[in-house]
């Protein structure tokens, strides 16, 4: 019992050290819209263009860190698996 609480313990951490990085590009590329969407209220359209296509790239990026993240967590579980003898 207290093995299973260190490792969910252990996971719950590593879990959140990789959150923060999600979170930051996750603000930051919505930070970036929302100076696009103030930029095409002020009639700046290659300003406002260049940002919208500055923050889709963020959004991309967040996905790939995101997916990244479910692999590395698949392949610690599937690692745990593979040591106790059950794959």
């Amino acid at each position: 019992l207290i093995k299973n609480s260190i490792g969910v313990l252990i996971t719950a951490i590593l879990l959140g050290i990789c959150l923060v990085p999600l979170i930051e590009i996750f603000v930051c590329s919505l930070l970036v819209k929302l100076s696009g969407m103030i930029g095409s209220m002020l009639e700046h359209s290659g300003l406002a263009d260049t940002t919208n296509s500055m923050a889709d790239a963020g959004f991309l990026l967040w996905k790939t860190v995101f997916t990244a993240l479910g692999l590395f967590l698949m392949s610690i579980a599937i690692s745990i698996l593979a040591v106790k003898g059950v794959v």
